[in-house]
Order: C-alpha cells, then sequence, then structure tokens
C-alpha cells in the first residue's frame, strides 16, 4: 500500500513484496491467490528489469511450488525450466538459488515418474554442491540421500546403499549420533538392504534407527 500510495506500485521492489505476500497466501493454502499475487510481480518484474533478471527466476519458481501444491507438476516443470535457463545464464556456477532450483526440478521429475532424467539432475547438483561446499556439508549430505531414493526407485540397491551411507557418515559428523536425520539414513540403509536379502544387516541398521527415535521422540 505504500509503494502504491508514492505512485511505484509497480516497481521491482513493490514486485518483490507481492512475491513475499505470494509466499504467506500458499502457507495458508489459499493457492489461487498465490499465483494472481506471483503472476502480477511477474509481469512487472518483465518490464522493469527484463526478461532474464535472476528475480524474475525466483518468482517463476515460487510459482512453479504453488502448480506443484496445485497438483500440476508439468506446469511447474514449466517454470522451473524457465527460470534454470535464466540462472544458468546471470549466476556463478553452484549459486545458492541455481542450485535449489536443480535440485526442485529434479524433485518434480521424480514425481512425474522420469527417474533417468531426475537422477541426471541431482547428480548434477551434488557435483555442483561439492565444487562449492565441500563435501562436509548439511547439503551435500541432503542431496546424496535424494539421489540415493531415485537410485533405490531404479532397483540398483547396492548404489543407493553406498548413496545413503555417504550420507549418514556426513551427518554423524555434524550432527552427532542423535539426530532425527542421523535416524533416517539408518533406515533407509534398512530398507535397501532388506531389498537384496542382507536381512541381518537391514534389522540392524533399523534397529538402530528406532534406538534413536525413541530417545528423541
Amino acid at each position: 500500500e505504500i509503494h502504491r500510495r508514492r505512485g511505484d506500485g509497480g516497481s521491482a521492489d513493490a514486485a518483490g513484496v507481492l512475491v513475499d505476500l505470494a509466499e504467506l497466501e500458499q502457507l495458508r493454502a489459499r493457492y489461487g491467490a498465490a499465483e494472481a499475487l506471483c503472476t502480477e510481480a511477474l509481469a512487472i518484474q518483465r518490464r522493469v528489469l527484463g526478461p532474464h533478471h535472476p528475480e524474475v527466476a525466483a518468482t517463476l519458481v515460487r510459482l512453479s511450488s504453488v502448480r506443484l501444491d496445485l497438483g500440476e507438476p508439468a506446469q511447474a516443470e514449466t517454470f522451473l525450466r524457465e527460470a534454470l535457463e535464466i540462472q544458468r545464464d546471470s549466476l556463478e556456477a553452484g549459486h545458492p538459488e541455481l542450485v535449489d532450483t536443480v535440485n526442485q526440478l529434479a524433485m518434480t521429475l521424480f514425481h512425474q515418474g522420469r527417474l533417468n532424467e531426475a537422477e541426471d539432475l541431482y547428480r548434477e547438483s551434488l557435483g555442483l554442491l561439492r565444487a562449492r561446499l565441500g563435501n562436509m556439508h548439511t547439503r551435500v549430505a541432503d542431496t546424496l540421500n535424494d539421489l540415493g531414493a531415485i537410485v533405490f526407485s531404479l532397483f540398483r540397491f547396492d548404489e543407493a546403499i553406498h548413496l545413503y551411507k555417504e550420507a549418514l557418515a556426513i551427518r554423524r559428523r555434524l550432527y552427532g549420533e542423535r539426530h532425527i536425520d542421523v535416524a533416517e539414513s539408518y533406515l533407509q540403509i534398512g530398507r535397501a538392504q532388506f531389498q537384496i536379502n542382507r536381512l541381518d544387516e537391514a534389522e540392524a541398521s533399523q534397529r538402530r534407527s528406532l534406538e534413536i527415535i525413541t530417545g528423541l521422540l
């Protein structure tokens, strides 16, 4: 309202406020309102900042998230691919916003059952994160975990165990043994071990997960 009273309701700053409002509406599950606010912000940003600005990409990512909440992954994918094209041209390799978009696109493809495409994107994200953050970082562990889930879904269980164990090692180093993410890693390792009939190991992994969760909760 202040922007509008000052006559700069069509400014980039005003568009940023619209995107913030859209996020709040999305959190309230008012997806139609969130989409309308994002669309208004996007029109302003494209006019004021140009079509290839990082803020345009960020709004497209927000809009894709709304579309996912509306159960429209194909439309979400379209917005994410447009955002990613902008970010690859305007941001340095490994920039957090670019990596986030790669991960969100991978997740969107995963939910559409396009596992091989999702795997390629998660591997790209993992390479970018390691180059920027090193190996001992929570985001590296999370991406290893996501990649493990893809590989598991492709029935490559030995490889999934390797990825889950790598994530576990990072999480134990960062958080210690008594942490919910550590428990999650043990559980996923156990599930993969079960799939290839390593039942004693699977039981031990899942019991360790249960011990941690019980201790925490």
